[in-house]
């Protein structure tokens, strides 16, 4: 090991570089704690992990949580009241543990005494609570990344280290959850990792119980935050031995009872929290509080966590993959971190694919992973180390990394002021479209649906079929929005509109052009309640291709515009186009008008 290195200047630039990129993000590019609504600091889930502290020390309700309602109603701090849910003696039971919430309650002080000098609410919610809780979060990343160099440097160069902390910090979908979402818990689990990897190496250098206790209460905060973190204990228990050398561990142990002892003493309590909590609150024990949600422990989500467009982790954090490819040099080069190293990533990644909701909300790859990369930044600076030692694979390594960091970059301005990012659906067509552009085009939305994509210069089509529904057979309802005496809406109470069948007879080109002008009145934020515009081509009877577009997905608030559908029917004998329109359960309306359909 190297542990003489008190001069590393390129890792010490390497904080100094990222630390200030965490603190621009977080409070220059976009300011959560200024932001309403889901898109505040304490939205989402976050609220969900905070709301013990507003219930304990403001409104003093923890059975209860009558206060919920007022707050969905004043901040809306997620589309529902998901944060509890009612158990069988009618109380309310938060859905997350409470580690994040032990976590946030010094800085939970200060935002209360923010709101007192500032004169804003002191209802848990307001801006100085949101500040304060997002000044915690960038320190604690800080923090971890400067516990994350003084690991690394123990066991590699300064400039590999340097390369390892820019990667991980920068060119993960890190740089995320620990700036502008840095109140979730990834960030903080990435600390509280790299707290008990340093503390382990430290304990193994002079075994000590106050050593023991310490890592003993961290793994037990861990689990408090997410109990699938009990993988954690693996750390302490395999540091720095080859697995043949499992009975000389075995033996530390039996000759130092007492740090065992300290580290059950450390870890229990703080395990015991929820445990507490949960006996007060519904008389039991023991409560999973996901209800519907689980695992499917026997098919883990692999091949779509890692690959999929919709947040697969090498989709979004690439570089990763060569975190993958360093376990065999941590094998070969440094093989006394290989146990440890391999068994926690193994079962941090089974655990993270076996879950239900493998897109994890939506989130920007595979978000759960993170609180693995101070273990996996072990196999990623391998790899690095080797890489290193050419000079033409030295080269290839800083394009790799210059790539990475240019995507990930991308990435996080498109997850907020881009828009390009769009949570759990992106798809392999629309993410080959937009990746890379930094000019927003909403019309590229469209293809996150069924449609097609023509990308040249359309030139005097021919157009087969034009209906202003001003005469005809159409029941249709005032053309507001689109200066028309008549249109067709589709609402909740008349949710499809007429099926227009328009025969082809095969004298269109390669391409049909599916046009509208759309008004609508209110926009619909829930996917699927969005109101859709369907094509469908038939040969006879059969459909031989049909493709739709969610109007609501491009529309904006008291719009009006034309949008339209390019169906590529090269090679399809094609007898009929039939166009419709559908309401799926919105109470928000569309009203259509002027329907064209031109061949090219």
């Amino acid at each position: 090991m190297n542990t003489s290195k008190l001069k590393s200047p390129y890792s010490f630039l390497a904080i100094i570089i990222t630390s200030l990129v965490l603190v621009l993000l977080t409070f220059v590019y976009y300011p959560k704690w200024k932001k309403d609504r889901t898109e505040a600091t304490i939205s989402w889930d976050v609220s969900g992990y905070y709301f013990y502290l507003p219930s304990i020390f403001i409104y003093k309700d923890l059975k209860k949580v009558g206060f919920k309602q007022k707050i969905q109603d004043q901040y809306s701090p997620a589309s529902s009241s998901y944060q509890t849910y009612t158990f069988a003696n009618g109380n309310e039971v938060m859905k997350y543990s409470g580690g994040m919430a032990l976590i946030y309650s010094p800085f939970f002080g200060l935002g209360h005494i923010g709101a007192k000098f500032m004169g804003a609410p002191k209802d848990g919610f307001s801006k100085p609570y949101q500040l304060a809780i997002a000044i915690q979060s960038v320190l604690i990343a800080i923090l971890g990344l400067l516990l994350a160099r003084l690991i690394l440097l123990r066991y590699f160069t300064d400039h590999v280290t340097a390369l390892a902390l820019i990667s991980i910090a920068l060119a993960t979908n890190y740089l995320e959850y620990a700036s502008i979402s840095g109140a979730m818990t990834h960030n903080y689990l990435f600390t509280i990792y790299t707290a008990v990897i340093l503390l382990t190496i430290r304990y193994y250098d002079k075994p000590g119980a106050g050593g023991a206790i310490t890592i003993g209460a961290l793994c037990g905060l861990a689990v408090l935050v997410r109990p699938t973190e009990m993988i954690i204990v693996f750390i302490p228990l395999l540091w720095n031995i080859n697995l043949s050398d499992w009975k000389s561990r075995v033996e530390h142990f039996i000759k130092r009872k007492q740090h065992v002892a300290g580290f059950l003493l450390g870890a229990i309590p703080v395990g015991f929290i929820q445990m507490a909590y949960w006996q007060y609150v519904t008389g039991h024990w023991f409560v999973y509080s996901y209800e519907e949600q689980g695992f499917n422990w026997l098919n883990p989500h692999l091949i779509k966590g890692l690959f999929n467009t919709r947040a697969g982790w090498f989709v979004y954090s690439p570089i990763m993959a060569l975190s993958l490819i360093g376990f065999y040099h941590l094998w070969r080069h440094k093989r006394f971190l290989f146990a440890a190293i391999g068994i926690v990533s193994f079962f941090g990644m089974y655990i993270n694919f076996a879950w239900d909701q493998w897109t994890y909300g939506g989130s920007l790859g595979q978000r759960a992973l993170i609180q693995l990369y101070p273990v996996l930044m072990f196999a990623l600076a391998a790899f690095y180390e080797q890489m290193l030692k050419n000079k033409w694979s030295k080269y290839l390594l800083y394009i790799i990394i210059s790539a990475c960091l240019y995507l990930m970059v991308w990435w996080v301005h498109q997850a907020h002021l881009g828009r390009y990012f769009v949570p759990g659906e992106v798809n392999t067509k629309y993410l080959a479209n937009v990746i890379g552009k930094w000019h927003f085009d909403r019309d590229y939305y469209k293809l996150l649906d069924k449609t097609d994509i023509y990308k040249g210069v359309v030139n005097n089509p021919d157009r087969i079929y034009q209906n202003d529904f001003e005469i005809g057979p159409f029941e249709g309802c005032v053309s507001e929005g689109i200066q028309s005496e008549k249109g067709i809406c589709v609402s909740q109470d008349a949710p499809w509109s007429p099926l227009i069948s328009i025969p082809t007879s095969n004298r269109c080109g390669d391409w049909i052009r599916t046009q509208v002008k759309v008004y609508t009145p209110e926009k619909e934020w829930e996917i699927w309640k969005m109101g859709q515009m369907v094509v469908k081509f038939l040969r006879g009877e059969q459909v031989v291709k049909d493709n739709m577009i969610r109007i609501h997905r491009i529309m904006n608030h008291g719009e009006t515009r034309t949008l339209f559908i390019d169906s590529d029917v090269r090679n399809l004998q094609l007898d009929m186009i039939q166009v419709q329109f559908w309401n799926p359960g919105s109470n928000k309306k569309v009203v259509i008008d002027d329907l064209e359909v031109f061949c090219f």
